[in-house]
């Protein structure tokens, strides 16, 4: 469960129907009850397709 999400970066490219998201932030929650806090970054990579539209094909996540 994530308690708080601060956001300091967000940035999209779409190029056609294929797209990429990078996110930069800090994260605090727990996972299995265990508490956690990292400032975190990923990258996903979107396709769109008529059918389903914007779908995730591919996501990296870091700490940093």
């Amino acid at each position: 469960m994530i308690d708080a999400l601060h956001e300091e970066e967000l940035a999209v490219l779409v190029a056609g129907e294929t797209g990429i998201t990078w996110f930069l932030g800090s994260l605090r929650g727990s996972i299995g009850g265990s508490p956690f806090e990292a400032r975190m970054r990923y990258t996903r990579t979107w396709v769109r397709d008529a059918g389903h539209g914007w779908r995730i094909v591919a996501a990296h996540a870091s700490v940093v």
